[in-house]
């Protein structure tokens, strides 16, 4: 039997743009550090509004494509609650997004990628998680 990290495949939906002859546009961030109390303190308290408005900046420009490079997280310390929150605006943001943990987050077993709804959204591919070394687009 093959694991979901075998099997899973990314998708680009090139069906942003005026044809499948454009450009691949893809849009990178890291070091979000959602669940920091001075990173939300900054964002007026909302915890999520660093992801948030990446998201909203990538649809802005039609991405293909999502990358968010390490420390999306602070720490694996963080609610349940909290992950699946995140987990949801991840799961609604209608672009493929992929996840490669940082020092602050890792893919440890105890790992906020591996505990609560991190890796259910089809649309999220975790290095280290959903995916072993690559994660591949056709």
């Amino acid at each position: 039997m093959r694991s979901r990290q075998d099997t899973r495949q990314g998708k680009v939906n090139r069906g942003h743009g005026a044809g499948a002859d454009r450009d691949i546009v893809i849009v990178h961030s890291s070091d979000l550090h959602l669940g920091d109390v001075a990173t939300a303190a900054a964002w007026g308290g909302d915890d999520t509004l660093p992801l948030r408005q990446v998201l909203a900046a990538a649809g802005a420009v039609k991405a293909d494509l999502v990358v968010l490079a390490g420390d999306i997280f602070e720490h694996n310390r963080l609610a349940l609650e909290f992950l699946e929150r995140t987990a949801r605006i991840l799961g609604d943001c209608g672009m493929p997004v992929v996840i490669l943990p940082g020092n602050h987050d890792p893919a440890t077993p105890d790992s906020v990628y591996r505990r609560g709804p991190m890796a259910e959204p089809e649309n999220v591919a975790i290095l280290g998680v959903t995916h072993a070394r690559a994660v591949t687009f056709s």
